[in-house]
């Protein structure tokens, strides 16, 4: 039976190259943790503004379809009725604020969505559509 004697030149690794090791992982693994935190945030506000364009085109829909806004409303609902107040805050989080407003002079109606967006604190859309 052959029997192996350790010299000094067979040593493993020292506990100052464990730690260096550990070291350059964790701060490969939380630049990779940041990196990926942020593209989250950033295709989570796309869907959001996705999302208020769309409520957007869908008010232009309405005043397409009914021929303008009263002037007492704020916003169509969900069913395309003309309605004021609460109804034209759809969604909770986040909560996108509806108004249309139409111009004295020229009939143009302006349509704009407002929400607190994850990025910022306050993002808007605003469309213009003319009948």
């Amino acid at each position: 039976m052959l029997i192996r004697r350790h010299t000094l030149l067979e040593r493993g690794d020292t506990i100052v190259e464990v730690l260096i090791a550990v070291a350059i992982v964790s701060l490969v693994l939380a630049s990779a943790y940041t990196i990926s935190n942020q593209s989250t945030r950033r295709i989570q506000d796309t869907q959001e503004h996705s999302r208020a364009l769309q409520l957007v085109q869908q008010q232009i829909e309405f005043l397409r379809s009914n021929d303008g806004i009263d002037s007492g409303s704020d916003c169509f609902d969900s069913a395309g009725v003309a309605t004021t107040g609460a109804a034209c805050t759809i969604g909770t989080t986040p909560a996108y604020a509806l108004n249309i407003q139409q111009s004295a002079t020229d009939g143009t109606y302006q349509i704009q969505a407002k929400w607190e967006s994850i990025l910022n604190s306050n993002a808007q859309i605003t469309m213009y559509y003319r009948l």
